[in-house]
């Protein structure tokens, strides 16, 4: 087993004392045992663990809930509570700061090992998804074409730069409210999607007109259904190429007006 960096938050030094010799029998590295906010804090920043075991309630009632959602505000590192509490209201307060496991005390050694196990896999394979899934953005928000993708309810769940342009939507609206597909555009996008029973459209020279920003354009666009409640629409912006090749038609015209009145 790799060696792994513990820090332990628990109030009680004769219980901190326990889980420290069970840990290290375990093969767990133990670096830092806190038993207040402060000096949670302080170990977590310097020593930078590989998991936290954390008591709900620390000296002079401090939270240890609270104590952690301070450590997540600077550094991204798993937690397991432990605790002798089972109140309601506080185990849904500990799932807000969204802890790999909440083990009750008294524990045993084996529950421990294994959900520590799981908890540091867990974190290791969730930091890989999140790698993958910001240079997955970073290539589709290179990409000069607008991506959206919404689900069945119309609910956006993903939108590239390009979109958001046209859309004025700011980097975190998305976090912080939910945005719906006729929310921007004028008319329901997934009629089209329903008529052909959920199969690729092209949209050829469609007009579109986004209702925040009052924005009139034609563009080519397809919609695709990726899964059973999840679709995508793609689209461009053709308006600029539309008026060019319009203008070029309307010049071309009069030049052959002009070039046959020449010889009459």
């Amino acid at each position: 087993m790799e060696n792994f960096k513990v820090l332990i938050v628990e109030d009680q030094s004769i219980i901190a004392k326990d889980i420290k010799t069970i840990l290290e029998r375990l093969g767990y590295t133990i670096c830092g045992i806190a038993h207040d906010t402060n000096s949670a804090l302080d170990l977590a920043f310097k020593t930078k663990p590989d998991i936290i075991i954390m008591d709900i309630v620390l000296n002079n009632n401090e939270s240890g809930i609270n104590t952690y959602a301070k450590i997540s505000e600077k550094i991204d590192i798993p937690v397991i509570y432990l605790t002798a509490h089972t109140n309601k209201d506080l185990i849904n307060k500990a799932k807000n700061t969204k802890p790999y496991a909440y083990i009750l005390k008294p524990f045993e050694e084996k529950e421990l090992d294994i959900n520590i196990q799981i908890a540091i896999y867990k974190h290791i394979v969730n930091k890989e998804l999140e790698a993958e899934r910001l240079f997955s953005n970073k290539i589709i928000n290179t990409i000069s074409q607008g991506i959206i993708v919404f689900s069945n309810d119309l609910e956006i769940i993903m939108i590239n730069n390009y979109a958001k342009d046209y859309i004025n939507l700011y980097k975190n609206d998305l976090l912080e409210k939910s945005i719906k597909i006729d929310d921007i555009f004028l008319e329901n996008i997934l009629d089209d999607l329903v008529k052909n029973n959920n199969k690729n459209i092209i949209l050829n020279e469609s007009r579109f007109y986004f209702k925040k920003t009052n924005k009139k354009i034609i563009a080519n666009s397809s919609i695709s259904s990726i899964s059973d409640n999840l679709f995508i629409l793609v689209f461009q912006d053709i308006t600029d190429i539309r008026e060019a090749k319009k203008n070029s038609k309307f010049h071309n015209r009069r030049y052959i007006y002009l070039h046959r009145t020449r010889f009459f």
